[in-house]
């Protein structure tokens, strides 16, 4: 998804980089990102299908402009000397602009795992995504029900099916298992769980001015609604601390 932001239009151009990126071994989400930072730093031309082909064929080369993009948007920008970079925690942005769906932008600065829409994704939420009111809440509600799936090794999408019937997930656990969990109990389990990663990540030396969005996102406004980034960090260091 994140090719289509390079500003390709032709969905077989796109399907065309995507199987090279699948072909490298590399994820399309961090690659694209890569890619359009390598454009901003002027090595290629947004909408120019031949100059990211040629990257990625760079990749198989191993040339340093290949390997700068293989190794993700983060490192591709430094050494490109590019500040708007689309990361968290080094992690690449996927197709959810924060300023447009903010419940998963405050999911991409707070998840442990850096900017990983399937840690809690909001866009299914009957809600303003415009506004930032009530986003923390849902936010943090969706990141819990995702980490219990990923305790079990379920796909996100099965939330589909079963995210508004949690308790056919907990009879699942409870069956196989011989527990007698709840809901409640689950849900805390599952929030232990990011305790316990966001307490990795302090041990590994990253502080909370780590859950936080590039800065570009405060200052540029989102067309056509001219949206921008407008949650405050205090507001995000209290996600998880109850």
């Amino acid at each position: 998804v994140q090719l289509s932001n390079l500003g390709i239009g032709d969905l077989d151009q796109i399907g065309k980089l995507n199987w090279l990126c699948n072909d490298l071994g590399l994820d399309s989400i961090e690659v694209g990102g890569a890619l359009g930072v390598a454009a901003e730093a002027g090595q290629a031309k947004f909408g120019s299908y031949a100059d990211f082909e040629n990257i990625l064929k760079e990749i198989y080369r191993g040339s340093l402009l290949g390997r700068l993009v293989g190794m993700g948007a983060a490192i591709c920008g430094k050494v490109l000397g590019i500040e708007r970079i689309p990361v968290v925690k080094n992690q690449t942005i996927s197709a959810y602009d924060p300023r447009g769906v903010k419940g998963t932008g405050i999911t991409f600065a707070t998840t442990p795992m850096g900017a990983d829409h399937t840690a809690g994704l909001t866009v299914f939420f009957p809600v303003d995504h415009h506004s930032k009111e009530g986003q923390l809440e849902i936010s943090r509600k969706s990141q819990i029900q995702r980490s219990g799936y990923d305790c079990m090794g379920l796909c996100a999408f099965l939330t589909s099916a079963t995210g508004q019937t949690p308790d056919v997930i907990v009879d699942m656990v409870n069956a196989l298992y011989g527990t007698e969990l709840t809901v409640d109990a689950w849900n805390e389990l599952a929030l232990e769980t990011i305790k316990n990663e966001i307490n990795y990540n302090r041990a590994a030396g990253l502080g909370k001015e780590t859950d936080r969005l590039p800065e570009f996102f405060k200052k540029e406004t989102l067309a056509p609604f001219n949206l921008t980034w407008d949650v405050e960090d205090e507001e995000l260091d209290s996600m998880f601390i109850n």
